[in-house]
């Protein structure tokens, strides 16, 4: 996996963004919203799909994961912006602690989210908000023209067909 490592700021003010209770609805809802707006902006249906994916992924990590008093009280953002070709997704919670990758065995249903985030993003990081009593953005970005196409690095992407990600064997059925 690549290093989550600070970066520049996730999500430049003035972009869509929504703010969600810290509960497992909040993650349907937020892959609605990402929908939505993905489609009103003409982004292909491809990377519309991997970015429900991944954004699902993030969701679901800041709401199991981050310690808040409570759901209310530190909810979850999400915020998305484009340029440059390509579209930025930014999660933050009140948590300042990096997410932490883990190898998921064959058999576990979970702990998969941020290889899916390490193997389909065209780059991703982490930083602490520097707001008083912290907490993190988790951001992404994929390619925004045509395909999943990308170049990271020295590793490539593949384009992936529309709806993969609903056949892995810890994905089927649960959508």
């Amino acid at each position: 996996m690549r290093p989550v490592v600070p970066s520049v700021p996730s999500v430049p003010p003035g972009w869509p963004s929504w703010t969600f209770p810290a509960v497992a609805v909040s993650v349907p809802r937020a892959r609605r919203a990402v929908r939505g707006l993905l489609r009103s902006w003409g982004v292909p249906g491809d990377v519309g799909e991997v970015a429900e994916l991944l954004v699902s992924e993030l969701v679901t990590n800041a709401v199991r994961h981050a310690r808040r008093p409570s759901p209310a009280q530190a909810p979850v953002t999400l915020s998305v912006s484009a340029g440059k070709g390509r579209v930025r997704f930014a999660v933050s919670d009140a948590d300042p602690r990096p997410p932490c990758p883990r190898r998921a065995n064959a058999q576990d249903e979970g702990s998969r989210g941020l290889e899916l985030v390490d193997s389909l993003a065209a780059a991703w990081g982490c930083e602490t908000t520097g707001e008083a009593g912290g907490g993190k953005v988790v951001w992404f970005e994929l390619a925004a023209r045509g395909s999943c196409d990308v170049h990271a690095g020295t590793r490539a992407r593949q384009k992936l067909p529309v709806g993969f990600w609903r056949e892995l064997p810890w994905i089927r059925g649960r959508t």
